[in-house]
């Protein structure tokens, strides 16, 4: 798929899914959805991208037992690629990784669905394994970008 594509597409699923500024997500650029923090990486010419979903503000205090209990799932998970995390280091975030085909299937409603269901999946992770330890971010409280040189 090529970059112009991958805009369209993630455009017209922010679209479906009322989000405000629905050039957004094509272009790198993070949305909010449904109280989760949303964002997608694609290089030009790829045949899938990734779809990052912040999982919310989490204490320093917490931050060893969250990540112990993402790598616990992730493990318990082996055999299935749908259960990823990561450490976004621009935003020093813990994100849920979703990794999307760009496929001939692959249409703006089927996007919004797969965006829905990761959100879904962040909003009940906060519920259930990481109660109490990550709350979620308010619109206002997302992390700025933190660049390597400081800026």
């Amino acid at each position: 798929m090529n970059q112009k594509s991958f805009e369209l597409l993630c455009t017209q699923a922010c679209e479906v899914l009322a989000i405000e500024d629905s050039a957004a997500l094509g272009c790198g650029m993070d949305v909010w959805y449904d109280g989760v923090l949303l964002e997608m990486m694609f290089a030009d010419g790829q045949t899938s991208a990734l779809v990052m979903v912040d999982l919310g503000e989490i204490a320093a205090d917490d931050r060893q037992s969250v990540c112990e209990s993402l790598l616990a799932m992730q493990l318990g998970a082996w055999d299935d690629p749908r259960v990823r995390f990561g450490y976004h280091p621009l935003r020093d975030a813990m994100v849920l990784c979703v990794n999307v085909a760009l496929d001939e299937a692959m249409g703006s409603p089927k996007l919004a669905a797969l965006l829905t269901g990761a959100a879904l999946q962040v909003k009940a992770l906060r519920e259930s394994q990481l109660g109490g330890m990550v709350i979620a971010r308010r619109e206002s409280s997302a992390p700025a970008l933190i660049f390597p040189d400081g800026s």
